[in-house]
């Protein structure tokens, strides 16, 4: 009796330690994350941006010539969004303001992407397909923010938080799903 009560208090135990660690982080951190993700991307590729620079001669020079015309509509998206905000000079307030909603459908795109592809969460793979799916193509000499992010990874750019939300939200569906229910109530995707 002694054991089967003390198997019973173990197996009780193990299930509140395992839910206790699957958390759902709030709409605002989220929404919070993804608005310094495109403020790390915006850093990332500034030094690419001359003034007076087209968003076709600024994207050419992050993606390359073969990446140009197979580059994804979020990918694009995202590219005329960040010439726009770096020919204006915003400022970060700005970026996030008005450069997330881009950043957003990027990472939903690459999230997507990793998961049918069954790929691990920090693969580059997903996000240079987002941007052409040639990765000789691609301007990597640039690097940004603690983790040493190439502007083209777009999971690199939501650095630790990203590796938080996949390992303690329940996997990477879960993440998607955040992610996409944020985009929709903040940015109006």
């Amino acid at each position: 009796m002694k054991k089967v009560f003390a198997m019973a208090i173990f197996l009780l135990s193990f299930v509140i330690a395992t839910q206790a660690q699957t958390k759902t982080p709030s709409e605002a951190q989220v929404r919070t994350e993804l608005e310094n993700g495109m403020v790390s991307f915006i850093n990332s590729v500034k030094p690419v941006y001359k003034a007076g620079m087209s968003a076709s001669e600024f994207k050419l020079a992050l993606v390359g010539a073969k990446n140009a015309e197979s580059i994804t509509q979020e990918g694009r998206e995202l590219l005329n969004q960040a010439h726009s905000l770096l020919s204006k000079s915003a400022n970060e307030d700005v970026i996030k303001r008005d450069g997330t909603k881009s950043f957003a459908k990027a990472t939903i795109y690459v999230l997507k992407y990793t998961k049918a592809q069954n790929l691990s969460a920090d693969s580059e793979e997903a996000s240079i397909a987002l941007f052409g799916g040639d990765k000789d193509g691609l301007n990597d000499t640039m690097t940004t923010g603690k983790k040493s992010c190439k502007w083209y990874q777009i999971v690199c750019h939501l650095g630790n938080f990203f590796d938080w939300l996949n390992d303690h939200s329940g996997g990477i569906g879960v993440a998607i799903d955040i992610i996409v229910t944020v985009c929709k109530l903040f940015f109006g995707c």
